[in-house]
């Protein structure tokens, strides 16, 4: 397909995606916009980055909207995907792009904390996202959810 051919193809569709304020997240939303959605994200800290990447989506010509939320918090998540719903009237697209980032540790040397907040981020943050989307896709019809993970889930970093 070419590339004028796919420019459109999510006009008039509502996405969400987590992580958005910077990475992949940022890249997805931007990509999202370009071809044709509104798009909401999920960020956690980074105030600046967020306003600065809904801004980018508005240069799109696209609605923007950063929902500031832990996704190891699952009712703070459950209420960013309402309100994303609620202001854009529907979901169609989810994006599960988040993921909590930390230094490279030998797992004796990671403390109980880091873990604690790998898991609670990488994996409870994509259930409950997912979860509380569900709803809301299943009422526009149906729609798409996209999980990226980390190459860290297949393949052990080599060490010296």
């Amino acid at each position: 397909m070419s590339d004028a051919a796919t420019m459109g193809d999510f006009v008039g569709k509502k996405a969400l995606v987590t992580g958005g304020s910077r990475g992949i997240g940022h890249a997805v939303c931007l990509e999202l916009a370009r071809r044709g959605a509104d798009v909401a994200f999920i960020y956690r800290s980074r105030d600046a980055e967020a306003d600065a990447a809904a801004a980018q989506i508005r240069a799109l010509g696209r609605q923007a909207l950063a929902l500031k939320a832990d996704l190891a918090d699952a009712p703070a998540v459950a209420a960013a995907v309402d309100r994303a719903a609620a202001e854009f009237g529907r979901l169609n697209v989810l994006v599960q792009a988040a993921g909590a980032m930390g230094v490279w540790q030998e797992a004796a040397e990671l403390s109980i904390a880091d873990w604690d907040r790998y898991v609670a981020v990488d994996l409870c943050g994509a259930f409950y996202v997912i979860r509380a989307a569900l709803p809301h896709l299943h009422k526009a019809g149906g729609g798409a959810i996209v999980a990226i993970s980390s190459i860290a889930s297949q393949m052990c970093q080599a060490r010296n």
